[in-house]
């Protein structure tokens, strides 16, 4: 190879590492954006759990004590359950939320709050919904299907907006009464 022909060569090889390097680049940009815009929704979405807490009225018997915490059970993903760290410790007049990422073995007795992200499978949501039927469980879901299940607050977007439905036959089973303040915002729907 003349000198030349290698200068050529090398200034090819760099060009061609410089675009392997940008498209790995725009590639891992896209998945870390993707990622935020995630954690950023799902933040929001806490915050919504927040506040439906704060709306929520449980049976007395639902706590061993006056401060007894709020236990929120998160299943999905790792960007779900790490936003959902936010509001872990927040007060909720005398109580506070104690978030928990730990699938419930008998999440009649151990949730008071349980939020399903969207990949969690159909089956284990369906599963857990059956088994906390009638009792003072305020289940929150991302699925389009969540109502249907037997789900009692639903997130979708609407007009880019995050909205929430709320099944106000499931609230009824399930003993609890939400704020009228709450239910003025939600899309209503019952069985």
């Amino acid at each position: 190879m003349t000198g030349k022909t290698a200068a050529i060569f090398r200034l090819l090889v760099s060009k061609w590492n410089f675009a392997v390097l940008l498209f790995s680049l725009c590639t891992v940009w896209g998945d870390l954006t993707v990622s935020a815009a995630n954690t950023s929704e799902y933040k929001v979405k806490a915050a919504f759990v927040l506040n439906f807490a704060l709306f929520t009225e449980w049976p007395e018997q639902s706590f061993s004590s006056e401060t007894a915490p709020i236990i929120v059970c998160v299943l999905g993903d790792r960007a779900l359950t790490q936003a959902f760290e936010s509001i872990n410790g927040k007060k909720v007049g005398k109580r506070i939320l104690q978030v928990t990422t730990t699938p419930p073995h008998d999440a009649r007795s151990s949730c008071h709050i349980i939020f399903f992200g969207k990949n969690v499978y159909t089956k284990i949501v369906l599963r857990t919904l059956t088994s906390v039927r009638k009792n003072p469980v305020l289940t929150i879901g991302e699925k389009d299907t969540f109502i249907d299940l037997g789900g009692a607050i639903h997130f979708f977007m609407k007009k880019g907006r995050l909205r929430f439905g709320v099944n106000t036959t499931v609230i009824e089973e399930q003993n609890l009464r939400l704020s009228s303040r709450l239910l003025k915002i939600a899309v209503l729907t019952s069985d």
